[in-house]
């Protein structure tokens, strides 16, 4: 029996999926070059290029690239 206010094994399990949801959220979202054209793979692409941050609009801006829904992909925050 699970005492109100502690979590039991089940309920540790789900607050544990979240480790997963960048893959799961590149998998919704297409890989680079299909769905995206000109995407960068990476924001270490886009930094070694001289493009970073990129903005919504621009070339080589992709949803993966902006990891807060901001905009604006491979910002600092």
């Amino acid at each position: 029996m699970v005492r109100e206010g502690k979590a039991g094994p089940r309920d540790r399990d789900r607050r544990h999926r979240h480790r997963g949801e960048a893959s799961a959220r590149r998998r919704v979202l297409g890989a680079p070059g299909k769905r995206w054209p000109g995407a960068f793979e990476n924001c270490a692409e886009a930094q070694a290029r001289g493009r970073a941050p990129v903005r919504k609009g621009e070339q080589g801006y992709a949803p993966w690239l902006d990891a807060d829904g901001d905009g604006t992909g491979c910002d600092a925050g």
